[in-house]
């Protein structure tokens, strides 16, 4: 992946570097006009990252939380929330990594 830029083209965004993510998932969604996003969620990782891919337009999000018991579920929702300020939804995939995420 290369270092962040502007706009979400392969960029790996760190935690340093979740404001990035904030401003450009908000324009993201804003400039798709929908409120759904895909991702995949990579459990039980060593530190936070958001990846996004533009090629199969998916963010890959690691978290430390286990995926067991709804953990990973709830930290991704938690992490989605504070970074746009929209309430995220699970409606596809709440027991696979592969999730289609609805904000409100």
């Amino acid at each position: 992946m290369h270092q962040v830029q502007p706009h979400l083209e392969g960029v790996f965004l760190s935690k340093i570097s979740l404001k990035y993510f904030k401003m450009n998932l908000k324009s993201y969604l804003k400039d798709s006009k929908k409120k759904i996003i895909r991702v995949i969620v990579k459990p039980n990782k060593q530190d936070y990252s958001i990846e996004y891919s533009k090629e199969s337009d998916t963010f890959i999000i690691s978290l430390k939380e286990p995926a067991n018991k709804g953990k990973a579920n709830k930290a991704l929702l938690k992490l989605l929330k504070k970074e746009t300020g929209l309430k995220p939804l699970i409606k596809k995939g709440k027991t696979s990594k592969e999730k289609l995420i609805v904000f409100s």
